[in-house]
């Protein structure tokens, strides 16, 4: 994964073949049969999104939470943090941010020579407006956190932020039984997947994937059951 998580959708895109890259803001329906965005028609549609983009898409009900992430991408020459995979900070420690992956030293191929690259979170449930923070107060953040627990000040030499209002599904007491619910008031011809399905994870979200294909498969009678 030298070149990021992305190196993951693409093999995938690539193993499918025939992909389109198109932004979808709508499914329609005509009689048995399903159009997205001018492609079409199709009898079976996978929605593979997070909850709220399925809700939008479909104009129904999904009764299923989700916590907002900031993820600020930065990098420092004179970083004091030590080596090592990063930190996570729980809500009992009081800090400001979430944790601190770092960056550079898990794949330092992807960062100039002499600079450390590092991927800090804030947000999530116990603090939901840190996700619209602006620039300045999230330096004023990660340069305070820096001098917290090394003692010493960072200067930030390059910050990009990406601002996630629903990154991760929230698992509440009753958290698959909403998903059940879910999937069985999907319209004829719809099948949903995403990490949402599960525990948030990127193996909820792999595995509810082939879920949804062994129910498409099921429904055109190509499997005789799907557990």
């Amino acid at each position: 994964f030298t070149a990021g998580i992305q190196t993951l959708v693409d093999a995938a895109a690539a193993r499918v073949g025939g992909v389109r890259r198109q932004r979808v803001s709508a499914l329609g329906c005509t009689g048995r049969h399903w159009e997205v965005e001018g492609l079409g028609p199709f009898e079976r549609v996978i929605v593979a999104t997070e909850a709220a983009g399925l809700a939008q898409l479909l104009g129904i009900e999904v009764p299923i939470r989700s916590s907002g992430l900031l993820v600020a991408h930065w990098l420092a020459a004179d970083a004091r943090f030590p080596r090592g995979f990063g930190y996570l900070a729980p809500c009992s420690e009081g800090r400001g941010v979430l944790g601190t992956v770092f960056a550079s030293d898990l794949n330092p191929a992807r960062f100039p020579p002499g600079r450390r690259g590092f991927t800090t979170m804030l947000g999530g449930t116990q603090r939901p407006a840190d996700v619209a923070l602006p620039e300045g107060q999230v330096r004023s953040i990660l340069r305070e956190e820096h001098r917290q627990l090394t003692g010493h000040d960072v200067t930030i030499e390059a910050l990009h932020l990406v601002r996630h209002p629903r990154a991760v599904a929230l698992p509440e007491p009753g958290h698959l039984s909403r998903v059940a619910q879910v999937h069985g008031s999907l319209p004829e011809g719809i099948y949903a997947a995403g990490s949402w399905c599960g525990a948030g994870a990127t193996a909820d979200a792999v595995s509810a994937g082939h879920l949804a294909a062994a129910r498409v498969l099921e429904s055109r009678g190509e499997l005789s059951h799907v557990a």
